[in-house]
């Protein structure tokens, strides 16, 4: 996630309304079997705001991954799975549209151009 979508997705997960429907969308995709977290995520809370925030575990990451892990099993070998990632794409779709409307890509230009 760059700067500039980070600070868009702390903004989201800050505020009741988002931030909120956020915790909801994590808690069903926990419920469907998956995996909410983030590639990295600070100890202590970000400047500028509470170590007592509500969402502070969300505030933390520096963005978001949602997903299952698998033990290696034959069904890895079939077309069974597609059925199987394309259930874990599906299941996740809720946080991704909320990713999506909340944060969208980053405005800033690639790495190369600045």
């Amino acid at each position: 996630m760059r700067c500039d979508q980070l600070e868009r997705f702390r903004a989201a997960v800050d505020a009741d309304a988002t931030g909120g429907e956020l915790v909801a969308l994590c808690a069903a995709a926990h419920g469907a079997g998956l995996r909410t977290s983030a590639m990295s995520e600070l100890k202590t809370a970000p400047r500028g705001y509470s170590k007592d925030h509500p969402r502070i575990e969300l505030l933390r990451r520096k963005g978001m991954i949602t997903g299952r892990e698998y033990p290696l099993a034959k069904w890895m070998h079939t077309k069974q799975v597609v059925t199987k990632v394309r259930g874990v794409w599906e299941a996740g779709a809720a946080v991704n549209a909320w990713l999506d409307r909340n944060v969208g890509p980053s405005t800033l230009p690639p790495d190369e151009m600045r």
